[in-house]
């Protein structure tokens, strides 16, 4: 009866203990990324033209911090089409999606923009926009 006790008692910590080692760590969080999810381009655009602000917030740091991602960057464009950019505003700890017109004719009715963010702990976390001509 006492080695039953004992097991079953064992068992119950040992089942306590699980949630407690598979917590997040705050250093494991990917950014918290936010921004326009679709926008219009007027087919006939021949200047650029901003699409909107992408804001990523470095969750690594705990989540008291308003501390902007240490990188962005476009990670694709599908159909693919080299007329979007991303730049980094000054002053501020957002980004700027932009349409840079190109040579290049805007040959579908939508794009998907992807934008891929890291945070300092390199832990990275991705943003969507869809462009629609």
């Amino acid at each position: 009866m006492m080695m039953m006790s004992l097991r079953l008692l064992r068992t119950l910590v040992v089942a306590a203990l699980i949630p407690l080692l598979t917590l997040t760590k705050a250093s494991d969080l990917p950014p918290d990324i936010s921004g326009a999810e679709t926008v219009v381009l007027p087919e006939d655009t021949t200047v650029s033209t901003d699409l909107g602000v992408i804001t990523c917030i470095d969750r690594s740091l705990g989540a008291a911090s308003d501390t902007g991602c240490s990188t962005c960057h476009i990670s694709s464009v599908r159909p693919v089409f080299d007329g979007f950019t991303l730049l980094k505003m000054l002053g501020s700890p957002d980004f700027q999606l932009n349409f840079q017109p190109t040579t290049a004719v805007l040959s579908s009715g939508s794009y998907t923009v992807t934008v891929t963010c890291n945070g300092l702990n390199q832990v990275s976390g991705t943003w969507t926009v869809q462009v629609t001509i």
